[in-house]
């Protein structure tokens, strides 16, 4: 695997991590900003991850990560592979969207990398940075239509600006919690190129994550399956843990 494209792959999942964690909902009333601080609402994690991958051909692909994020003005995160074994030992380290460090053992060094998202796929994957880089959706997005059906609410999104991943969303929240369950992301054209499922939540302290997260690339045909398994919330987490020197141990 070339070093430049795992530096990108690597930093760029560390950052859609902070995705899978949900908490109870509040919020004004907009949805989606209620969906927003339902996603974000935590103070540290210390999450396992399985992730595959799967081809047309039917040919897998899997890695095995740790991840551990503090809250703050801006979240922390620490990610440390596991598997497989050309990437086992490799950290990352995101202090901000501007502060993104990578510590490769092969090379022994850690190095400064940066944080710019596209919208290419990599690594193989259904996923793009694109993917990766939206924490809270009402940043960049609008509710122009929405359904409440009593058990789900269905949410159209139209991007305020062209900065946003999509033109379009149409996202699937589960209305009790405030939990997303699925998303689909449209083109220019109005077609349905990705699809996210996020199945199987879970409430430990307040909290509420899925054990399964299910990406989907219309074009590619890949689907890239984020498995949970194991989790703690709100434990303590040193802080050395989120600086470079603990890059190098």
């Amino acid at each position: 695997m070339k070093t430049w494209a795992m530096k990108t792959w690597v930093a760029l999942f560390a950052a859609t991590l902070s995705l899978l964690v949900a908490g109870p909902a509040v919020g004004d009333g907009n949805p989606l900003v209620k969906v927003d601080e339902s996603v974000n609402r935590w103070k540290t994690l210390d999450y396992r991850y399985s992730i595959t991958t799967k081809k047309k051909d039917g040919d897998m692909s899997s890695i095995q990560l740790r991840m551990r994020m503090k809250a703050g003005e801006n979240n922390k995160q620490m990610t440390e592979i596991a598997a497989p074994a050309d990437m086992k030992g490799t950290k990352v380290l995101i202090l901000s969207p501007e502060q993104m460090y990578i510590y490769l053992p092969a090379m022994k060094k850690v190095r400064r990398i940066a944080s710019h998202v596209n919208s290419k796929p990599f690594l193989g994957t259904a996923l793009s940075a694109d993917d990766m880089s939206v924490t809270r959706y009402a940043t960049h997005y609008e509710v122009v239509k929405q359904k409440d059906d009593g058990e789900f609410l269905y949410l159209k999104l139209k991007a305020k600006t062209a900065a946003a991943p999509y033109p379009r969303l149409a996202m699937k929240v589960e209305k009790k919690r405030m939990l997303p369950v699925a998303v689909k992301m449209y083109n220019e054209e109005g077609e349905v190129i990705k699809e996210e499922k996020r199945e199987g939540y879970t409430c430990k302290d307040g909290f509420c994550s899925p054990a399964v997260m299910k990406f989907k690339n219309n074009a590619t045909g890949l689907l890239t399956v984020l498995m949970l398994t194991s989790s703690e919330v709100n434990k303590e987490l040193d802080d050395d843990i989120f600086t470079k020197r603990y890059l190098m141990k």
